[in-house]
């Protein structure tokens, strides 16, 4: 019972991160930091979120325009949780992406 429970939450917070817009990538590594799973149960839990949304009657959710600061938040946030966990080459990326988005959203604030 209390793994049917584990996997309902996962899919929970894996269809808020897709209905805020998340990619499959950051979706995927903000699964495995906080329910401490596999990449490929994170990856498989993902879908299965997206699937879920997909067959809702109602269809998927309106996609409003992005949060970019939000979304910078969350990757560096995430950034933090993978160098806690000692996963560096993670950090990187996260911080990548961070960067990256910040460039491209012309950003002027410094992170």
């Amino acid at each position: 019972m209390m793994a049917r429970n584990q996997v309902e939450t996962r899919l929970a917070v894996a269809r808020e991160m897709i209905e805020a817009g998340l990619p499959d990538s950051i979706i995927s590594r903000r699964l495995q930091t906080k329910f401490n799973v596999s990449r490929a149960t994170a990856y498989r839990d993902a879908h299965a979120a997206s699937d879920e949304i997909n067959a809702d009657p109602d269809g998927p959710a309106e996609r409003e325009h992005a949060d970019t600061a939000g979304m910078i938040a969350a990757l560096l946030y995430d950034a933090q949780l993978c160098q806690e966990a000692g996963d560096y080459d993670g950090t990187a990326k996260l911080i990548r992406s961070a960067d990256t988005l910040r460039r491209w959203s012309g950003m002027v604030a410094r992170l």
